[in-house]
C-alpha cells in the first residue's frame, strides 16, 4: 500500500505478508496443526502539523499566518526566511522538517492439536507478537524558529513490544439426541508483554551537510539527553470454562466462568472471578409463531453476571504468577 497525504513530505507505505497453513497426520488425521504468519512494514512521513502547537510549531498555522502579499521565495529560487520572531515561512518549514517512523511487525502463531474421540479435542495454542518501531526527527537551524534558528534539533527513538500468548483447551461438542446438543470447554491462558525504549535527542549542530540523526554526537554533551526505559514484566493468568446445551434450537443455556489474575495488582487482589449464566427462548420456533411473517426472528434473553476479587495463591508464590 502507497498512499500520499494531502500535505507535501506526508505519506504512509505499507508492506505486508501472510502465510498460512494445515497438517494432518496419521490414517484417522487425528492429530493436526494449524499455523500463521504475518509479517509488515510500515513505513510513515509525517507533516510538522500540530493542533496545540502555535502557528510557530504548526505547518498549518504558519500557512495562515503568512503574508499573502509576500513571495515565499525570492526571485533566485531561495526560500523567505524573515528574522527572529517573524513568521515562518510553511514552504520553508515543509523544507527543513524531516519525521520518519518505520514500524515492524512480526506475529505468529502455531496450534497443534489433538482429537481424544469425534466428540472431545485438545488444543493448544502459541502466539507471538513481536513489534519493533525507529523514528527519526529533525529540524534545521536555518528556520527562523526561537530555540531552532542556529541551532537545530534532531531525535532518534527506538521501542519495541514483545507479546507471548500460551493457551491450552479441551473441547466437546456432541449430539446427546436428535433434539439436545451438548458443549463445553476448558481452558488454561498464560501471557505476558515486554517494554522498552530508548531516545536520544540534541541540539545545536556544525553542520547541516548530514541529517543530524546521522550526527547526534555532533552537539555539546551538556545539548544532548538520553533516555531508557524497561517497563516491568506484565503478565495476565486466566483459567475459563463454558457449557451450552440447545434443545430443539428453541432452548439455549450458557454458564461460564473465568478467573484473570493480573501481577500488576496488588498481592492480596490479584485475580478476578467472573461467573455468568444466560438463557435464551426461541419464540418464533414456537408452533403458535411459525408461519407468522410478521416476525422473522423473535426471542427473550436472559442473562446474569459477577465480578469478584479476591487472591487464591499460597503465600509463598505471590510474587509471580507462574
Amino acid at each position: 500500500m502507497n498512499q500520499e497525504g494531502i500535505v507535501q513530505k506526508s505519506g504512509l507505505k505499507k508492506y505486508t505478508g501472510n502465510l498460512t497453513g494445515q497438517f494432518k497426520f496419521l490414517e484417522s488425521k487425528r492429530l493436526g496443526v494449524d499455523f500463521a504468519l504475518m509479517v509488515a512494514q510500515t513505513v510513515e512521513t509525517m507533516a510538522p502539523i500540530s493542533n496545540n502547537a502555535g502557528f510557530t510549531g504548526s505547518l498549518i498555522g504558519q500557512a495562515l499566518q503568512w503574508n499573502p502579499t509576500l513571495n515565499l521565495r525570492q526571485p533566485d529560487g531561495s526560500l523567505t526566511i524573515l528574522g527572529n520572531n517573524g513568521a515562518v515561512n510553511p514552504i520553508g518549514m515543509s523544507e527543513a522538517w524531516d519525521d520518519k517512523a518505520d514500524i515492524n511487525y512480526l506475529l505468529g502463531n502455531i496450534s497443534p492439536y489433538f482429537k481424544i474421540t469425534n466428540d472431545l479435542e485438545y488444543r493448544f495454542l502459541f502466539s507471538v507478537n513481536k513489534q519493533t518501531g525507529i523514528r527519526r526527527t529533525q529540524i534545521q537551524s536555518w528556520i527562523n524558529i526561537n530555540g531552532v534558528k542556529d541551532l537545530g534539533q534532531a531525535y532518534y527513538g527506538n521501542a519495541e513490544l514483545l507479546t507471548k500468548l500460551f493457551t491450552h483447551t479441551l473441547n466437546y461438542n456432541k449430539q446427546i439426541t436428535p433434539s439436545f446438543h451438548l458443549g463445553a470447554v476448558v481452558g488454561y491462558e498464560y501471557q505476558d508483554f515486554q517494554y522498552r525504549t530508548t531516545d536520544i535527542g540534541a541540539q545545536g549542530f556544525s553542520t547541516d551537510a548530514l541529517p543530524y540523526t546521522s550526527i547526534l554526537q555532533d552537539p555539546l554533551q551538556s545539548n544532548t539527553f538520553i533516555g531508557a526505559n524497561v517497563q516491568p514484566k506484565s503478565e495476565l493468568q486466566s483459567l475459563f470454562g463454558r457449557v451450552t446445551g440447545n434443545l430443539k434450537d428453541k432452548y439455549l443455556l450458557t454458564a461460564t466462568f473465568r478467573a484473570d489474575g493480573s501481577n500488576k495488582f496488588g498481592k492480596n487482589n490479584r485475580y478476578g472471578y467472573f461467573p455468568s449464566f444466560a438463557a435464551k427462548w426461541n419464540l418464533n420456533e414456537e408452533d403458535f409463531l411459525k408461519g407468522n411473517s410478521f416476525f422473522q426472528q423473535l426471542a427473550l434473553r436472559v442473562g446474569w453476571g459477577l465480578r469478584v476479587t479476591r487472591n487464591f495463591l499460597p503465600a509463598p508464590h505471590r510474587n509471580n504468577l507462574c
